[in-house]
């Protein structure tokens, strides 16, 4: 059996998932990415409006998962790019709001 605590991460993982799929479309892509962490590719979104998602996700988040809060990583690039420097960028945003305080949202650019 499970343990207790193992459950509720389960649930609350789950529930991340959900909150993810109920606010993109259908072109964009989420992935489970490390234990708790996620990858949105929202290919046809301006930076304003990934960045208002952003927010919009952190506040549900909280409000969804019981006080949970995110830190986000947002990377907006222009042209054609490898995967991994995406990543990588997001990835040192997201590092960047959880030293920050966590439940922030920082963005990094790429060219």
């Amino acid at each position: 059996p499970r343990a207790p605590a193992a459950a509720g991460g389960a649930s609350c993982l789950a529930d991340v998932a959900a909150l993810l799929m109920d606010h993109t479309g259908a072109i964009d892509a989420i992935a489970r990415v490390g234990g708790d962490e996620f990858l949105l590719l929202l290919p046809l979104r301006d930076a304003p409006t990934a960045t208002a998602l952003g927010d919009q996700l952190r506040h549900a988040l909280t409000a969804r998962c019981g006080g949970i809060s995110g830190s986000f990583g947002l990377v907006t690039a222009s042209g054609a790019l490898d995967l991994e420097a995406l990543i990588d960028c997001a990835d040192t945003a997201m590092l960047a709001a959880k030293r920050g305080g966590r439940n922030q949202l920082r963005t990094g650019y790429l060219s």
